[in-house]
């Protein structure tokens, strides 16, 4: 979005807060944060997106991860169903904060149903995840 924001075009805009309070994710689960269905003409913009991998509340051994998924936990956006390739993800290898996407957002303008959404990849551990971040809908 560039340009002056004028009373008309301020009526088109909105500002989408993303908010994941400490959730457990159990193995091998995934959590939906938000669901933005995006119509013709209008775009979504992912400012930033942030995951804190606060901590482990099962744990057996050392996490095996599932399949070839990178990391212990990931937060992203998807196309339609989280069974997809995410167009934006965040990747937690450990404990501790991970972000990304704060100096270039990304700009989705194909209509359909996008999701943002959280998804542990171990089979034996489950964590506790927090996710904060912010987007922006706009004709």
């Amino acid at each position: 979005m560039t340009g002056l924001i004028t009373t008309a075009r301020w009526n088109r805009v909105a500002t989408i807060p993303l908010v994941m309070p400490q959730t457990e994710l159990r193995r091998k689960q995934d959590f939906i944060i938000s669901e933005i269905r995006l119509d013709q003409g209008w775009s979504f913009e992912l400012r930033f997106l942030w995951m804190f991998l606060t901590g482990f509340i099962y744990y057996s051994g050392n996490p095996e991860s599932l399949f070839s998924l990178p990391g212990l936990c990931s937060v992203g956006l998807y196309y339609e169903n989280m069974g997809s390739s995410p167009l934006f993800e965040v990747v937690a290898r450990g404990a501790g904060t991970y972000g990304g996407n704060l100096f270039n957002p990304c700009v989705i303008r194909t209509p359909g149903t996008y999701i943002i959404g959280a998804r542990n990849h171990t089979k034996n551990t489950d964590i506790m995840v927090c996710a904060t971040g912010a987007g922006r809908l706009y004709a």
